[in-house]
């Protein structure tokens, strides 16, 4: 029986030689992206908002997320990342929300909103709030929201072996559609976090609106509502 080194070591070498080399640097590519976002914005907000917002902690939270993400699909763990970005959107969303409802509040008062908003849906929260592109949105939370409970398309994702396949997925390894799906839905999360980031500090646009490898980076990754954005489409 293999060690999980040599398992975690097989699917990172199954990983590498499968993955176009687009696919394989994802998550550094947003890595570089998140960089060009949080500058602007670290050096743009007051004083009050870099100690109180919100959709700041979040976003810079998704510095952390980004490495564990990376981690978890080069090895095989795609199902756990998949659910770790649907937390991250629905984490800034609750952000945007709390920081354009309560903009004039500290983050002792807006942990305390937070806690009566625990247990709002998320499309009710949705509703509430000002965030572009809504039905986009929506749109991926819900497929986002496939992978967290156990559901017939989460246990047959990747796959038309049947059971075969559900003994095999036990251990940790390649599986070269749901790595891809895995690629897709970093790339559209992370699209409607840098959207959401930028709808709720505008004044950032301005600053990298004509950063030409950021912009060829959000097309080539299909972060679309970000560049609608961004271009005032």
């Amino acid at each position: 029986m293999p060690t999980i080194k040599q398992w975690l070591e097989e699917g990172y070498k199954n990983t590498k030689s499968a993955a176009t080399p687009a696919e394989f640097y994802t998550w550094t590519e947003h890595y570089d992206n998140w960089i060009c976002v949080i500058r602007p914005l670290a050096r743009l907000l007051s004083q009050f908002d870099r100690s109180n917002s919100l959709v700041l902690f979040r976003f810079i939270e998704v510095n952390k997320t980004l490495l564990w993400l990376y981690i978890c699909i080069l090895f095989g763990a795609y199902h756990p990342a998949i659910r770790e970005l649907r937390y991250m959107l629905e984490s800034m969303v609750q952000a945007y929300y709390v920081d354009t409802e309560h903009s004039d509040s500290d983050m002792k008062c807006k942990l305390e909103i937070i806690k009566e908003i625990d247990r709002e849906r998320f499309a009710a929260l949705m509703d509430r709030t000002s965030i572009p592109e809504k039905q986009e949105i929506r749109v991926l939370y819900s497929e986002l929201s496939k992978y967290v409970h156990s559901t017939f398309k989460e246990l047959i994702s990747g796959t038309d072996d049947g059971i075969p396949f559900l003994v095999d997925r036990a251990a940790l390894g390649f599986e070269l559609e749901t790595f891809k799906k895995s690629v897709e839905m970093t790339n559209r999360t992370l699209d409607a976090v840098y959207c959401i980031a930028l709808a709720r500090f505008p004044e950032v646009i301005e600053k990298i609106e004509s950063r030409k490898l950021f912009l060829e980076s959000l097309k080539e990754h299909h972060c679309n509502m970000t560049l609608r954005l961004v271009r005032r489409e």
